[in-house]
């Protein structure tokens, strides 16, 4: 809401599609996703001991965790590219549905 005119309404829905590779895995493995995203924002309220904050998925409940003294390390680089891949098809299946809908 910080940006002005129609760009905040993309960028928030960027941002929602995010939301769902959290509450897949949560659901995957048994959790309710509702809840694991609740408590994961809750937790990333807090900016200094947040930005580590993880769901154990080893527990039976939803259970927030720091994940560097778990030492559960994931690679960055992994997730940049995966996200930027996807970016970039999802932007090239537009721009051919627009290229489709101006011929017709």
């Amino acid at each position: 809401e910080q940006i002005p005119g129609m760009e905040q309404y993309a960028i928030k829905k960027f941002a929602e599609a995010f939301e769902v590779f959290p509450k897949i895995l949560a659901e995957n493995t048994g959790l309710k996703g509702n809840e694991v995203l609740a408590k994961m924002y809750n937790a990333h309220q807090d900016k200094v001991s947040g930005i580590n904050a993880g769901i154990n998925l080893e527990s039976d409940q939803v259970e927030v965790m720091d994940v560097v003294e778990r030492q559960v390390y994931d690679l960055f680089l992994t997730k940049h590219w995966g996200i930027k891949y996807a970016v970039n098809a999802a932007t090239t299946v537009l721009v051919v549905d627009q290229i489709i809908m101006a011929k017709q």
